[in-house]
């Protein structure tokens, strides 16, 4: 029921070229080892000029008030200034810590110690990172809601998990540490129906986007895999998106999936149970729903190209995603 998407080629065969892991490892740990170690060497800086008086110097005469002002704003700020920087270098050390890395008191990654390769769960391992949908939560194996604060991703950082939903709809989600554990490891590189990041809070959904350097899976696998989960009981309304056109672009953000799909090349989902009349397609209504009661579908007036190997009928595409085709 779902159009699936293959490992981008240069993943394809990552399991026997460990050079490449241990090289994105690098690439991904050294960028937050050097924000670590500016940000530490930046605090120290900072208690440094706090530990020297401070003098006021200001003018006589016009625009003394002013710089008066300022001058306690500054010294307001540097009051503060420090304990933002001494929160960002305790993010950055759990961030690594996350990812597998041992980090020196001075910010340095120990190499040594961070170059595992890459690897793919079993059908044994899957099971350990399949999480269900239960009365519009999501549950992990034991039951319990699934929350995602202790995981971690490269791109987005603690709070965030990776996600891929295989053939049969089945949601795996893991922690992400690059060069070790990567969307490819959740189903040992087989293809699937959307990837990306999610953030979920005692089972609730509080971001999902189909972030995926290894899959790149375009917004319309997002878009069938929201209305997966619509007809779980998880609803549109109840949660943002933010969704990602290609590989190293920023994602454009939406308040929620359904207006994501509203925007996208999927109408949005019915709110009673029984679709409208189905219409001859045509270019103003290439999905084939007749117009709105407001009751049942909107047929999405924007038409986008969806994938390239979807099915071709008449010189229109044919969908095939649950309740849209």
């Amino acid at each position: 029921m779902f159009h699936l998407k293959k490992l981008e080629d240069e993943y394809a065969d990552e399991l026997v070229d460990p050079i490449r892991s241990i090289a994105a490892r690098r690439v991904v740990l050294g960028r937050d080892e050097k924000r670590l170690k500016d940000a530490i060497e930046f605090y120290g800086e900072l208690k440094s000029a706090a530990r020297s008086p401070q003098v006021a110097s200001v003018p006589n005469g016009p625009g003394r008030v002013r710089a008066l002002a300022n001058f306690h704003e500054q010294q307001q700020r540097n009051t503060t200034l420090p304990d933002e920087v001494a929160r960002l270098i305790i993010r950055l050390r759990l961030w690594l810590h996350r990812q597998g890395a041992n980090v020196s008191r001075d910010g340095a990654v120990l190499w040594p110690d961070a170059q595992p390769m890459v690897r793919y769960d079993n059908e044994l391992q899957q099971v350990l990172t399949l999480v269900r949908i239960q009365a519009g939560l999501l549950t992990t194996i034991e039951r319990r809601p699934l929350d995602t604060a202790k995981m971690v991703t490269a791109f987005s950082g603690p709070g965030f998990a990776i996600y891929v939903v295989s053939a049969e709809g089945n949601l795996h989600v893991s922690s992400h540490s690059a060069g070790l554990r990567h969307h490819s490891s959740l189903l040992a590189g087989a293809p699937v129906a959307c990837a990306g990041e999610i953030k979920v809070d005692n089972g609730r959904i509080m971001m999902l986007t189909n972030k995926s350097g290894h899959y790149v899976p375009a917004p319309f696998y997002l878009a069938q895999v929201i209305r997966h989960f619509a007809q779980q009981g998880i609803a549109p309304d109840s949660y943002p998106v933010k969704a990602f056109t290609k590989a190293g672009i920023a994602g454009q953000y939406y308040n929620s999936a359904r207006e994501f799909l509203q925007a996208t090349i999927v109408p949005i989902l019915p709110v009673v149970p029984a679709p409208p009349p189905v219409v001859a397609p045509d270019v103003q209504n290439p999905f084939g729903y007749a117009g709105s009661t407001g009751l049942d579908f909107v047929s999405n007036p924007r038409y986008v190209d969806p994938p390239a190997d979807l099915p071709r009928l008449k010189g229109e595409y044919v969908y095939e995603i649950p309740g849209f085709g």
